[in-house]
Parts: C-alpha cells; sequence; structure tokens
C-alpha cells in the first residue's frame, strides 16, 4: 500500500451533520490514480438494499474540486 501514496493527509469532517473523512493524495500518489480523493461520510440511518447494509457513503473525484463537491451533498429521508 505504501507504494501507492506514501504521505496522503486525512481530515475529519462533518458533512450534512454526518462523521465524514476526507483523504487527500499527497505529491508521490502514483499516476495511475490521477489526482483522486475520497470522502467517506456515514449515513444518517442504515440503508438496506436487497439483503445488503451499507452504513457510508463513498465518494471519488479530483483533488482539486472533492472539497466543494462534498460540502454540497445533503441526506434525504
Amino acid at each position: 500500500m505504501s507504494d501507492i501514496n506514501v504521505r496522503l493527509k486525512a481530515e475529519e469532517w462533518v458533512i450534512d451533520g454526518q462523521e465524514a473523512g476526507l483523504i487527500i493524495p499527497s505529491e508521490d500518489q502514483v499516476k495511475e490514480f490521477n489526482n483522486q480523493a475520497e470522502v467517506i461520510i456515514k449515513y444518517p440511518k442504515v440503508l438496506k438494499n436487497n439483503g445488503n447494509q451499507y452504513y457510508f457513503f463513498i465518494m471519488y473525484a479530483d483533488k482539486n474540486n472533492i472539497q466543494s463537491i462534498a460540502k454540497t451533498i445533503k441526506f434525504i429521508d
């Protein structure tokens, strides 16, 4: 795993009242990931679909836009 991204930056956030984590790649991220960053947000309640349960919303976007996109996320009932 260390050859993928040696010095990533992780931040704790709150998005739409939910616990969230933002992972920003460092400059040593391998080119194949193309500056990909990730945000992980805990759903307000567990989502169930076809016998599966989902606890987190996970979104990938480029590191220059992920924060502005993540700030627009709203969960609805």
